[in-house]
């Protein structure tokens, strides 16, 4: 029989990049037949669409890698592989800007460089190529474009960019040398690339404390290097303090940025004298001393402090004295000669190595003198035409008596009795000095001289009023008066227990009044308000003593 005639159907409006299942049955008279076996028949689909999104994600000096989206949001246009093309732009092509869109195309495509990228996602995706074997600081044009086996999609435009300069060659032979107390010369070769030369150089420095390492400076910091003549480059690095250890790191810059550090190179910088103390403070103060004390240097610069050396001197003066120069612990108090005077001080340290510069001075001011105590211990034998008055030297705090006498409601100086009183203390200031240095405190006091005056040509029976005046050159007089009786008989001193008609002791009086109040100054007096006795100090006011 003959064979059965061969039939042909085109469907149509079928989706593209879909499944479909067929199947065929026949039609007769008798009705429609059993479906065929089913055929599962998948179309073709569109052409990938245009790349989104094309740009550059890293760019280094020699590769560049490109990222770009072909997302179909109709699930129809799936992209098999990716296509990616790249040449080198001459530097004329890259001045004529309008000219860019034809530099992959036509004739220039065959100067092109290319790479498929195979796409796993069948309805599209985010899709990237890293470019490489690039020349640096070289400019690229790149396009992409999508396949399936609908055919080939459009290009992409053209991106254009430019491959980085290559980062300079770490610093090599890298060594210290010439290292002071506060500085430090570092020296290495000078990297190699005419292509890319070196544009400058950073350090990084560290000081060691213990176990760990503290920057000293903000982050890398740019030098200025200098050329030694060989091929190699250094730099002196100072402000370092003595006696520590530190670390310092070198890189290169150019262009680009920069290259490799060099491993840390430690250098332990030599030891020094210590820096200046603190300026002396005062803690106490007296007529004739001042107590000082003063903070250690802030650093030992390597070498341990063993002592200090203080000076002074008047704020008039020139010349220092030196108070010592082996004090190891302070406070320490400093004599003054001389009350309410301005002394400077000033402070040096030492350690192994020396002394240190002398550190700020400062000024301080004793206090002034205390006042003068009044003589004490007054004692008058009368006659019947003198008076000898006795009292023993005020040493500490007077410098001369004056002795006074009252006339007509006035105390005026005896003048006889200045060259006696002073011709006194001469002597006494002599033999002072020569056991000043041998005598203790005790023996001292009961060494203690005893001055007198005597006044002569009193007349018989009449009363006659005196004082002893301890002069201060700080704070001119104090006194104490004397009430003196001369006897109407030529008996030295009148008889003690003798009674009178009313049954009291009859006796001529020696008045001594011991005051420690001072009035006036070394010229003009008004006579003292009696003081109570509890306001003297201890001395007794008033009190009577009897001669017999």
């Amino acid at each position: 029989p003959p064979a059965p005639a061969l039939i042909h159907y085109h469907a149509q409006q079928l989706q593209p990049n879909c499944r479909y299942s067929v199947y065929v049955r026949a039609r007769s008279e008798g009705g429609l037949s059993d479906p065929s076996n089913t055929v599962e028949v998948a179309t073709q689909p569109l052409p990938p669409p245009l790349p989104s999104n094309v740009g550059v994600d890293r760019i280094e000096p020699d590769a560049l890698q490109f990222s770009w989206s072909m997302r179909d949001e109709a699930e129809m246009n799936a992209t098999s592989v990716c296509e990616v093309v790249w040449r080198e732009v001459g530097k004329e092509e890259a001045e004529e800007a309008p000219a860019l869109a034809g530099l992959l195309d036509g004739e220039n495509r065959d100067k092109c460089s290319s790479k498929e990228i195979p796409c796993s996602d069948e309805v599209g995706g985010d899709y990237s190529c890293k470019l490489i074997g690039l020349m640096a600081d070289t400019l690229y044009a790149v396009q992409v474009r999508g396949k399936n086996g609908g055919g080939e999609g459009p290009w992409s435009p053209v991106v254009t960019q430019r491959t980085t300069v290559p980062p300079p060659q770490q610093p090599t032979t890298f060594y210290s040398s010439d290292s002071t107390s506060t500085s430090t010369t570092l020296s290495w070769d000078h990297p190699l690339d005419d292509a890319f030369p070196v544009t400058a150089y950073q350090i990084r420095s560290f000081r060691h404390a213990g176990e760990e390492m503290k920057e000293t400076t903000d982050g890398w910091q740019t030098i200025a290097a200098e050329e030694t003549g060989d091929s190699r480059l250094c730099y002196v690095v100072e402000n370092l303090e003595p006696g520590q250890e530190y670390s310092f790191q070198i890189r290169a810059m150019n262009q680009l940025g920069p290259g490799d550090a060099t491993d840390p190179l430690k250098v332990s910088v030599k030891c020094d004298v210590p820096p200046p103390p603190l300026q002396p403070e005062m803690l106490e103060q007296t007529p004739h001393s001042i107590v000082l004390t003063w903070s250690p240097p802030e650093r030992d610069n390597g070498s341990e402090v063993t002592a200090y050396s203080l000076q002074f001197r008047k704020h008039h003066e020139e010349e220092w004295r030196m108070v010592s120069d082996e004090i190891t612990t302070v406070p320490v108090e400093v004599e003054c000669p001389e009350p309410r005077t301005g002394y400077l001080f000033r402070v040096r340290a030492r350690n192994a190595l020396g002394n240190s510069e002398w550190g700020d001075q400062s000024m301080f001011e004793t206090l002034p003198p205390p006042l003068p105590e009044a003589p004490q211990g007054l004692a008058v034998v009368s006659s019947h035409h003198s008076a000898t008055m006795h009292w023993p030297h005020q040493e500490a705090t007077v410098t001369g008596y004056e002795v006074q006498q009252q006339k007509n409601g006035e105390w005026i100086s005896v003048v006889e009795a200045e060259q006696v009183v002073a011709e006194q203390l001469g002597r006494i200031s002599s033999k002072r000095k020569q056991s000043l240095s041998t005598d203790s405190e005790l023996e001292r006091v009961r060494k203690r001289q005893i001055l007198y005056f005597t006044r002569e040509n009193l007349a018989a029976g009449t009363e006659y009023v005196f004082r002893i005046a301890g002069i201060s050159s700080e704070h001119g007089l104090v006194h104490v008066g004397v009430e003196v009786s001369a006897p109407e008989h030529a008996s030295a001193l009148p008889v003690r227990g003798a009674v009178d008609g009313a049954g009291r002791n009859e006796h001529r009086r020696v008045l001594a009044a011991c005051s420690k109040k001072f009035w006036g100054g070394s010229s003009g007096w008004d006579d003292p308000d009696p003081l109570p006795a509890e306001d003297v100090g201890g001395a007794r006011l008033g009190a009577v003593r009897e001669e017999g």
